[in-house]
């Protein structure tokens, strides 16, 4: 258990702080992509996605910690947890996609697909530096 929260003490940080930068980055780059920002993309210029990001990153590396303290294969374990996490993120997305009733000439659709990019992005950080830099033996 002590070796579980050894690597943990610098694996989860850097997990949490690599995220958050991919996540800015990509809002950033959207950001340029939709210029000018449409009023219906507003909520693409908040703070909302890294504070997401970090708070529900960090659950991710709590939630590591379980799976390689209580799995008999953490690895395979976690990246199938990871990935249902994915799926389950993309629901409120869809969700805006299909219930935002915008101006004849917007769709919000461009927006739910951004924030599940940022999605994509940050599971694949998460799941690249938990389990690629995990050991799968001690």
């Amino acid at each position: 258990m002590a070796t579980i929260v050894n690597r943990l003490v610098w694996l989860g940080p850097a997990t949490v702080m690599s995220s958050m930068a991919v996540v800015l980055a990509i809002q950033q780059l959207a950001l340029l992509w939709f210029t000018p920002l449409p009023c219906e993309y507003a909520m693409l210029r908040s703070s909302e996605p890294i504070a997401l990001s970090a708070c529900l990153v960090s659950v991710a590396v709590v939630v590591f910690f379980v799976v390689a303290r209580e799995a008999v294969d953490p690895v395979r374990t976690y990246r199938r947890v990871a990935l249902w996490a994915l799926v389950v993120s993309f629901v409120p997305d869809v969700v805006l996609g299909y219930t935002s009733q915008p101006a004849p000439a917007t769709s919000v659709w461009p927006i739910a697909v951004v924030f599940m990019v940022l999605h994509v992005v940050a599971w694949a950080v998460i799941v690249t530096l938990l389990t690629c830099r995990w050991p799968t033996s001690d």
